[in-house]
């Protein structure tokens, strides 16, 4: 990649990753995404102005993405577990091969700011859903999302459970339509290990001290520490490992 056409590098914030836990702070990830939901996709953001069910039951866990220096929330993430999913799912007919799997579902990915802020944040906050999968043996995230916004997950190997011309249409997306998308927590070192380069680096090598969800796994010795988080190479590496992840679909494939 040709550093010299990516000069918003180095005015990208630095963040911080952790999970919201008080009244307020899912109250600024519910108004992070209405304002992102509005911005890009006018005719979805009603669904999302307030706070839902699913931010206080089923096993919530509530991300948000903080600028260090400002403390203003710039994105947010939703993962859900336990038993509760497959009782959330029921109208979906889930494949048999899924009946002893441990299920997340992750959703209300948004994210507000400049494309390079936005993205970084994405990248980090799926690190650290990834991350909250392992510690709670959750086997597979699934994902409903519609054919837009798929663009936003394929590269971090989510990948469609039907046919990709399947649509469904359940109560818990409001009716519309959208399809049902799976990445296999369990695997993805073994993986991202076997395809190598910024990807595994990225999301297993890498110690971001800015995901701060396991503030109790401070240290990890086997794995690279990067603590200067103000470092310029910070939003260069997270833009690489999101370009190399952007590549044609059997090497996404190959995450699964």
């Amino acid at each position: 990649m040709d550093m010299a056409h990516i000069p918003q590098a180095q005015a990208a914030p630095r963040l911080r990753i952790r999970i919201a836990r008080t009244e307020e702070q899912i109250q600024q990830a519910v108004a992070v995404r209405y304002q992102a939901y509005a911005e890009k996709l006018t005719g979805l953001a009603s669904d999302v102005a307030i706070k839902e069910d699913l931010d206080r039951t089923v096993d919530p866990v509530i991300l948000l993405a903080e600028d260090a220096d400002t403390s203003q929330i710039i994105a947010t993430a939703r993962l859900n577990s336990g038993p509760g999913v497959r009782e959330m799912l029921a109208q979906i007919d889930l494949p048999p091969y899924y009946a002893g799997d441990r299920l997340g579902y992750f959703s209300r990915m948004a994210a507000v700011g400049s494309p390079v802020s936005k993205k970084i944040a994405r990248g980090l906050l799926h690190k650290a859903l990834l991350q909250i999968c392992i510690a709670k043996q959750v086997d597979r995230m699934l994902l409903l999302v519609g054919n837009v916004r798929s663009k936003l997950y394929m590269p971090w190997g989510f990948l469609p459970v039907f046919p990709e011309d399947s649509l469904l249409h359940p109560e818990i997306v409001h009716g519309r339509p959208v399809n049902l998308f799976q990445l296999e927590t369990r695997r993805a070192e073994a993986k991202a290990l076997e395809l190598g380069g910024p990807l595994y680096e990225f999301l297993f090598r890498t110690y971001h001290d800015e995901i701060e969800v396991f503030n109790s796994l401070s240290s990890v010795p086997s794995r690279t520490r990067r603590s200067d988080s103000q470092h310029p190479l910070r939003a260069i590496e997270m833009i690489e490992a999101h370009a190399a992840m952007a590549g044609p679909l059997p090497l996404r494939r190959s995450l699964l």
